[in-house]
């Protein structure tokens, strides 16, 4: 649906769902896949209390004139939208909930709106909530990041299987390995490479161990990656291995 979307003129995707279920994830991977849609440059924000629509232009001028611009123009949406026509870039608003208050973020998002009819450039929001106003600035493209059903889960697993040559996913391992991935896309992505990694019964482990009830899944998930890395010691190459499997 994100692939249908991004070509449309003046569009602007706003992805919504709870805490670590992997909207930043879903974001990375279209920004993976169709970067090169955008020559002019992909510009990925994780928003925090502080940001406004003034930051986010002054980002994007400096992406467009790496060289430099004048402390004048920097953030001047006016300069910003004509230095835009023509060209291309993709916009990843990460976690817009963070921005206070609530106005700031209907200004961040009619300003998205504004960038995107007014150049040949995208734009993509993350945030735990999107509705009313908000959704009404965004129009109709509003995906809902929700857990997978376990038919969905199954398919995803059973693929990634296959594409990574991994026979030890079956009829009579995959009901085991489905109920610690708690049907969320991204956990059943990383369980198959730890499988492939460390075997199928030292990832059903480190499933089994995930913070499920955590505030923030992902965090936490990240976070024991990293403590797990620095157990490694001096084997670079298994720390290198292990770095290449975290989000973001």
């Amino acid at each position: 649906r994100l692939a249908e979307a991004l070509p449309d003129a003046g569009t602007v995707i706003a992805l919504y769902g709870p805490a670590g279920v992997g909207k930043t994830w879903l974001a990375a991977q279209v920004v993976e896949r169709f970067a090169w849609r955008f020559p002019d440059g992909v510009l990925w924000l994780r928003c925090d209390a502080t940001t406004t629509d003034h930051t986010i232009f002054a980002h994007i001028e400096r992406l467009l004139n790496p060289c430099g611009v004048p402390p004048a123009r920097i953030g001047e949406r006016g300069t910003v939208l004509d230095d835009l026509r023509g060209r291309r870039v993709l916009v990843v608003l990460d976690d817009l909930d963070v921005v206070t208050p609530d106005d700031e973020r209907a200004r961040i998002v009619h300003a998205m709106r504004t960038l995107c009819e007014q150049s040949d450039s995208r734009a993509i929001i993350t945030a735990r909530e999107f509705q009313g106003a908000l959704v009404a600035l965004v129009d109709d493209v509003v995906l809902s990041v929700e857990r997978f059903d376990p038919k969905a889960a199954r398919t995803l697993a059973m693929r990634l299987a296959v594409e990574r040559g991994l026979d030890v996913l079956d009829v009579d391992t995959i009901d085991d390995f489905l109920e610690r991935t708690q049907g969320l896309p991204w956990l059943v992505a990383a369980g198959v490479r730890w499988i492939e990694a460390h075997r199928f019964k030292a990832a059903l482990d480190s499933l089994a161990a995930f913070p499920s009830d955590a505030a923030d899944p992902l965090a936490a998930h990240v976070a024991a990656q990293v403590q797990a890395i620095g157990a490694e010691g001096g084997a670079g190459l298994r720390l290198l291995r292990r770095a290449a499997q975290l989000p973001e």
